[in-house]
């Protein structure tokens, strides 16, 4: 926990670290413009000071087998830094979850017996339905599929295989839903995702996007006046 507190320190200390643009051999360059709180971190660190500004000032690379150090500019500096940030919390991420996974794993026991349950009436319709309800949904419509291809599909597939008499059973396949949603191209969640790159994306630009690419959907719910800014999808369950 100690070690925790103490890399997380560092972050923080790192995004008040300040640097002063200075020129090398008529070059951009740049140095660290605080040395108390450089010194903070390379401690909270356990690496040494100048090592530390040397690399968070300056890039190496290798150029036909020569090791080549240029001056970074201070706007370089900075991404280099925040570069270096986010490796930090990254690996603290990593090794949070590979110590909790470690705590809670228990041998899987072989001479259990246990009966699964299925759940696929998990649908929710509220007012205002949110992005994360949206995913619960299909979710549910994943699991509404896995039942009605293992149920119906390949069960009735058997049946005919092998030649017994039986009555057809009529089902609703919920396939174009799942397609609409999340496979087929230009899907809902990759249109979501994409508006989100866009630096003037908004939710009104997004749902434009939706209505053009969707609204011939028999799965896909269009409202009559574009003043009312929602989608809906025609789920198995009902229209969300």
């Amino acid at each position: 926990i100690w070690n925790i507190f103490q890399l997380l320190a560092a972050v923080l200390h790192l995004g008040n670290m300040k640097y002063k643009s200075t020129t090398v051999q008529n070059l951009e360059a740049c140095e660290i413009a605080d040395g108390a709180n450089a010194a903070r971190i390379a401690s909270l660190l356990g690496v040494n000071k100048s090592s530390l500004c040397d690399v968070l000032t300056k890039k190496s690379m290798k150029i036909q087998g020569e090791q080549v150090v240029t001056n970074l500019s201070k706007n370089n500096a900075f991404d280099t830094r925040d570069a270096f940030v986010k490796g930090i919390y990254g690996q603290i991420f990593v090794k949070l979850v590979e110590k909790i996974n470690g705590t809670i794993f228990k041998p899987e026991v072989k001479s259990v017996n246990s009966i699964g349950v299925l759940d696929i009436f998990g649908f929710e319709n509220f007012t205002k339905n949110s992005f994360e309800q949206l995913c619960i949904n299909y979710a549910n419509e994943n699991l509404q599929q896995f039942f009605v291809k293992h149920i119906f599909k390949m069960e009735q597939e058997e049946y005919t295989k092998e030649g017994i008499k039986w009555s057809n059973i009529q089902y609703v396949d919920n396939q174009d839903i799942l397609q609409m949603i999340g496979i087929q191209n230009m899907n809902i969640m990759s249109l979501i995702d994409d508006e989100t790159k866009f630096p003037k994306g908004t939710d009104l630009t997004m749902l434009s996007k939706l209505h053009s690419t969707h609204s011939s959907k028999s799965a896909y719910l269009k409202p009559k006046s574009d003043h009312t800014h929602e989608f809906g999808v025609k789920h198995f369950a009902g229209n969300v």
